[in-house]
């Protein structure tokens, strides 16, 4: 079966921007923060932690994730179809 990756964008929960600047030099990227690195909106300026990002978020994130797990279902249903196949 083959990896199933999707990348989620963290929206701005006030303006809906997806681009975030850093507001702490030791981190790199939104992914690698640790949940209370702050990010600030390159579009309306308002500041967050990533832990908030993620709970403002959090209906898109169950959405990916459920998109993933059908993703999956079907992945494992073509496998085992291919089995009895032969």
């Amino acid at each position: 079966m083959k990896d199933i990756v999707k990348n989620v964008d963290l929206l701005c929960p006030l303006c809906g921007n997806k681009l975030f600047d850093n507001l702490d030099v030791d981190c790199d990227n939104l992914y690698d923060a640790s949940e209370e690195v702050c990010f600030k909106c390159a579009n309306c300026g308002c500041v967050y932690t990533e832990s908030q990002l993620i709970e403002h978020n959090q209906d898109v994130i169950d959405e990916s994730f459920e998109d993933i797990k059908d993703e999956a279902l079907k992945q494992m249903e073509k496998e085992i179809t291919k089995m009895f196949k032969k």
